[in-house]
């Protein structure tokens, strides 16, 4: 089956989240994954949406599951 590549990016970001709890940023997990920050982030805000992450703004925030 061929995903789109914001679909890629879901997976491989969902995949690559901590279940501990704790608020990753989306700049450091384009880092981890090597994928494009502002195109991850726009991904990731999708997942909010949807209600799959969590999100906080600020120097202590980010997403989590």
């Amino acid at each position: 089956m061929i995903f789109s590549s914001a679909s890629a990016y879901a997976l491989r970001a969902l995949a690559a989240l901590p279940d501990d709890e704790g608020y990753v940023m989306a700049k450091d997990l384009a880092e981890q994954l090597g994928l494009p920050d502002p195109y991850l982030a726009k991904v990731l805000q999708s997942l909010v949406q949807g209600g799959m992450l969590e999100s906080v703004r600020g120097p202590k925030g980010g997403f989590r599951l």
